[in-house]
């Protein structure tokens, strides 16, 4: 995690920026889109009018219509010359409008027309269209009209032919105003639609589209990634400037008591008495001994970073040899209440095993259940069998770890203590030890933890 207020800040601005490219992107992806559209509708427009017209052959609604508004208005003129109530002449208005609406949908054939368009065309998608009546009158005469039908001011006017719903100015073709026989005239829009429409122009600007994702896409990997690899490399130089901390303290407290015993062995009195001086000279050893641990821990690690672990295998009886591990554990213990019980639950088998380095990492990990442990340690060090492999269960009811511990546990110089606070002693190394040491061996280290409750490593082995 990124606490660093200029990293947190860095990291905004940088998603800001990315949000903004992906707004120009839109914007010009989405003026592309509307642009295409305009020349699409243009070019229909066009290309429907043309043969509109020549269906229709300057007459109105479609190829037959004429004849037949024709003939019905004739007999709405003749029939005129003989009423003789107002009453009359609404009925026959009635019955013309009615008879009419009736008649030129029943004879609706532009169906056919725009069928005769797609393949004249070579079009592949189908048509939607409406007509949309918008005024219908009888002439009578040079200046007077008897009014049938007039669209309110807030409609579209009468549905009459087709099905298209969206009757917008984008679909809008051409308004027709024409005289039928000298006798009717009719006012009428004609609006024609594809449903494809937005498929054929996604399909045009397929290139645009995917210049633009693969844009976008390209730029937030990029950026995921950096983001990634920068709190990547601040958790390393973190862990990085505690191990700095760690093994400066660890190197210190040997190298103090060195100091001091050398110090006593030069009094006099010290010097003079052969108990107090081998006991100076103990600790002079044992602290350059664990000097000496130290630092070849360091390198052994170091070189494992760079060439694959070498190890000297031999055939080893692994009941035996974990029980050995727990006698000398117990010995180096003996000044402290230990609960350590080992329970095989695999009859006596040999591994092909490096035994100093699993002995090293099993040490380590009881050592860890030790310094973890609230109170009296209480371990379980177990066997099992899993196919083939055998699985070694080191088990305490320590401390535990959370959730986000056990991500990291096994990563180099990682610690749960920080910096210089030294309640539990170490360099962060051990664990990523023994993940080497067990990978190399062609097999799998793995924790199972819970904070409070305490934790359990499985060692799995090929067998």
């Amino acid at each position: 995690m990124i606490n660093s207020p200029n990293i947190r800040i860095a990291i905004i601005f940088s998603a800001l920026a990315l949000i903004a490219l992906m707004g120009v992107q839109y914007f010009l992806v989405s003026n592309t889109y509307q642009l295409k559209d305009k020349e699409f509708v243009i070019k229909y427009r066009n290309s429907i009018f043309e043969a509109y017209e020549d269906c229709t052959n300057g007459g109105v609604f479609y190829n037959d219509a004429y004849s037949l508004i024709d003939s019905i208005a004739t007999n709405l003129t003749v029939a005129l010359t003989v009423i003789g109530s107002e009453k009359e002449l609404e009925n026959l208005k009635r019955d013309f409008y009615q008879r009419l609406i009736r008649d030129l949908q029943k004879y609706n054939d532009l169906d056919a027309f725009f069928e005769g368009y797609k393949y004249t065309n070579d079009i592949q998608s189908d048509f939607e269209y409406q007509i949309v009546v918008r005024h219908i009158g009888i002439l009578l005469g040079s200046t007077s009209e008897l009014v049938i039908y007039e669209k309110e001011e807030e409609e579209e006017g009468l549905v009459l032919l087709g099905s298209l719903e969206d009757l917008s100015p984008t679909n809008h073709i051409v308004d027709t105003r024409s005289v039928v026989g000298n006798k009717c005239l009719i006012e009428y829009a004609l609006y024609v639609d594809t449903p494809a429409r937005n498929y054929l122009l996604l399909q045009e600007m397929y290139g645009i589209f995917a210049l633009s994702l693969l844009t976008i896409l390209t730029t937030l990997v990029v950026f995921v990634y950096t983001i990634y690899h920068w709190q990547k490399q601040k958790k390393m130089s973190d862990m990085k400037s505690d191990f700095i901390n760690n093994i400066s303290h660890e190197l210190k407290t040997p190298l103090a008591t060195i100091a001091v015993a050398n110090k006593s062995l030069q009094n006099g009195k010290i010097a003079s008495n052969p108990i107090l001086a081998a006991n100076m000279v103990q600790v002079i050893d044992r602290q350059s001994k664990r000097l000496q641990q130290l630092i070849n821990q360091v390198l052994d690690l170091t070189i494992w970073e760079r060439t694959n672990p070498i190890l000297e295998k031999e055939k080893v009886e692994i009941n035996g040899f974990l029980e050995t591990i727990v006698a000398d554990f117990r010995l180096k213990q003996k000044d402290k209440a230990l609960d350590l019980e080992t329970q095989f639950h695999v009859p006596s088998i040999e591994l092909n095993i490096d035994e100093f380095h699993l002995t090293t990492v099993i040490s380590n990990l009881l050592d860890n259940a030790v310094k973890y442990s609230n109170g009296k340690p209480v371990i379980r060090l177990k066997t099992k069998q899993k196919d083939n492999f055998l699985q070694i269960y080191i088990e305490d009811k320590g401390m535990g770890m959370d959730s986000e511990t056990q991500q990291y546990i096994f990563d180099k110089f990682y610690r749960g203590q920080k910096g210089n606070l030294h309640t539990v002693k170490g360099l962060g190394l051990g664990l990523y030890y023994a993940r080497k040491s067990i990978e190399a061996h062609g097999g799998t280290i793995e924790v199972q933890s819970k904070k409070g409750e305490g934790s359990t490593f499985v060692l799995q082995l090929p067998i």
